[in-house]
């Protein structure tokens, strides 16, 4: 008879209005947390701990694969981090969670970038206006033909610059690739600079140095 009476009382209308209404809430809750890797600039200032300075830092440093990454940000010690979590903002997309409730994060893609690519010739001082004919030549050792997209070149003295290889750009096999400064806008100075050649990834693929170039070298 209690059931009987439960049954005949249930009220199907209420049932739909609650089961609508944690769904309304859910999406809410959704559409305030802050995803690392595709959120705006200014949702990410939003985030405890994060102005303008370091959301800038926070998306040249994309992919995040946990919040535990915010750390790499300059001023986001642990105790940060601790305050950030605690907001409940911020989230990493890619990251789930098992049954059991232990985090599955996806692996991530990982390019490989040839070594072989190397300074051969640089031109600090030439006969003529150092703007027009200063010129960098890196050299391809490896019998394949190199995507140098995402490649960069920085100086390290004076008013440094870096150079980034556009989408597209290649060396072929076992060959040489000429820049002249107007392409790069790195200057070489003459009392001496450093070069440092870097695949897309950061890592050093190579660097040269030198000291009072004299006129013609």
């Amino acid at each position: 008879m209690l059931i009987l009476s439960r049954t005949r009382f249930f009220n199907p209308s209420l049932s739909i209005i609650v089961f609508l209404l944690f769904l309304v809430i859910d999406n809410i809750f959704a559409a305030e947390m802050i995803d690392l890797n595709a959120a705006s600039l200014e949702d990410l200032i939003k985030i405890i701990h994060i102005g303008e300075t370091r959301a800038k830092e926070l998306i040249s440093l994309r992919p995040f694969f946990s919040l535990d990454e915010l750390t790499k940000i300059k001023g986001i010690g642990e105790k940060s981090l601790e305050d950030i979590k605690e907001q409940g903002l911020a989230w990493v997309s890619g990251q789930f969670q098992t049954e059991a409730g232990n985090p599955v994060i996806k692996e991530p893609f990982r390019q490989n970038y040839p070594a072989g690519i190397v300074f051969s010739k640089i031109l600090p001082s030439p006969e003529g206006a150092d703007a027009e004919k200063e010129w960098i030549e890196i050299f391809n050792q490896n019998n394949f033909e190199v995507n140098l997209s995402g490649w960069q070149i920085a100086d390290s003295v004076g008013e440094t610059r870096k150079y980034v290889f556009p989408e597209g750009s290649a060396i072929g096999a076992e060959e040489s690739l000429l820049l002249f400064r107007p392409t790069t806008k790195i200057t070489l100075n003459n009392s001496g600079d450093e070069l440092r050649l870097l695949r897309p990834d950061g890592s050093y693929a190579d660097s040269v140095a030198y000291e009072n170039a004299p006129n013609g070298k």
